[in-house]
């Protein structure tokens, strides 16, 4: 939708005479100002209409009162919040906020790149908006998970008690002007929105992951084939009903951990399917092939904990993979 101004104004203004010929403003003029003006903020259009109302009027007097009052309803825009969340748990709190504010020092210019707006740092979380881009949103990660290995390497060794970083991504509609308004935004105009991202991203830490996607952003992806990526499962907030599928992309893992996510994938995909048939005999053996191969996998060992317990035990009515993000 269209940004909608809305202005009320006495007659003093277009009753005014002045000009060369010393005729009245005109509603014509006075439109014509307003349209010149109406996309700039309120501030900035006050200023250029008393400019020209009294560079109009000149020396002749203030024939009315003036009186303009002028509105605006923001317009709703998608967008992508990409949540960073880096642990920095026993760390003072000054060094923690120099570290990180030395690693915001160099990601900031690379996601300006891509169209991102860096918003502001939430407790170990670092928010990056961008204007419906998914995959502006997931080149971000692998940056800056790239920025974080460099500064690991020795590169900036003030910044080496980072030591990890998961990612969550989030589609939403927020209600703003402007898209650079992303840099400023109130938290607390959008703060179901960043609650989700950045849980999304903690949760990274307790599967071993690296960056999770809920399905209205991993939809918007242009090409799903240039990602390594499965589905994980489905997250809610408590106080809601509904739930919201995650899927990991693993492109930012170890290069041994995505080598074998691939190698296990079918057989992976294999084990969702039986999971989400109810068919857990045969979900057990297929979780337990992939675990044998890569023991490290925390997504899988869940399902297999769950199908194996499911197996014995009838299943409940809402007896899917739902991880509550609510303390």
């Amino acid at each position: 939708k269209e940004n909608m101004n809305f202005y009320l104004a006495s007659d003093g203004i277009i009753d005014q005479k002045g000009g060369e010929k010393n005729r009245i403003f005109s509603k014509k003029r006075f439109k014509k100002l307003l349209l010149e003006n109406y996309k700039e903020p309120f501030d900035v259009q006050q200023e250029r209409i008393i400019e020209a109302f009294n560079e109009y009027k000149a020396d002749n007097v203030r024939q009315d009162d003036v009186t303009l009052v002028g509105c605006s309803f923001a317009s709703y825009k998608q967008a992508v919040i990409l949540a960073a969340h880096i642990p920095c748990h026993d760390m003072e709190v000054e060094y923690k906020t120099m570290m990180l504010n030395k690693y915001l020092e160099i990601i900031k210019p690379e996601i300006k790149k891509l169209g991102g707006f860096v918003n502001r740092n939430v407790d170990e979380s670092i928010l990056v908006f961008f204007s419906s881009d998914a995959d502006a949103a997931v080149s971000a990660s692998r940056m800056m998970k790239q920025k974080l290995f460099e500064m690991h390497q020795g590169i900036d060794p003030e910044v080496q008690e980072i030591s990890g970083i998961g990612f969550g991504i989030y589609t939403c509609t927020i209600a703003m002007k402007s898209f650079e308004e992303f840099e400023d935004i109130s938290r607390s105009a959008v703060a179901g929105e960043i609650y989700l991202a950045t849980r999304l991203a903690e949760l990274n830490f307790k599967f071993a992951t690296s960056t999770l996607l809920c399905d209205s952003t991993f939809s918007k992806l242009h090409d799903i084939a240039n990602y390594n990526h499965r589905f994980t499962g489905r997250v809610k907030m408590l106080e809601k009903r509904e739930t919201l599928a995650v899927f990991e992309i693993f492109d930012t893992d170890p290069q041994d951990v995505v080598k074998k996510k691939k190698e296990s994938l079918e057989e992976y995909d294999r084990g969702i399917f039986h999971y989400n048939s109810k068919n857990f005999i045969k979900a057990v053996d297929s979780f337990q092939e992939v675990l044998d191969f890569n023991p490290e996998d925390m997504i899988v060992a869940k399902y297999l904990e769950r199908s194996d317990y499911f197996q014995k035990n009838d299943s409940p009515p809402d007896w899917e993979f739902i991880e509550i993000l609510d303390d």
